[in-house]
């Protein structure tokens, strides 16, 4: 079956693999209606990411944004007109790791 599926797939024009990856995603989505982040592994087992909805991403976010410094906020929300003025990738991710990750 596996060898199956494998050829099925290598045979999908691009459309179609985004079209079948679709339907998986739905379909994964109703087996696990409550999980905000489902695995998603290949068919030999091996795991290959995560599939997190847009519902749940956007509900993170928020809590995050809540989550954060009013000057932080401050700064992430004002126009860049210098970019020697910003926030470092490092700096950001260091200042989201600080963030209360309990699920929102």
């Amino acid at each position: 079956m596996m060898n199956t599926l494998r050829e099925f797939v290598k045979n999908c024009s691009p459309e179609e693999k985004d079209a079948v990856m679709g339907e998986l995603l739905k379909e994964a989505r109703s087996l696990h209606p409550d999980s905000h982040l489902i695995p998603l592994a290949d068919s030999d087992g091996v795991e290959v990411g995560y599939f997190v909805s847009n519902e749940s991403v956007k509900q993170y976010a928020e809590h995050a944004w809540n989550e954060l410094s009013p000057e932080l906020r401050a700064t992430l929300g004002r126009p860049v007109s210098d970019l020697e003025d910003t926030l470092s990738p490092e700096e950001l991710k260091a200042q989201l790791r600080k963030v209360s990750l309990k699920r929102c």
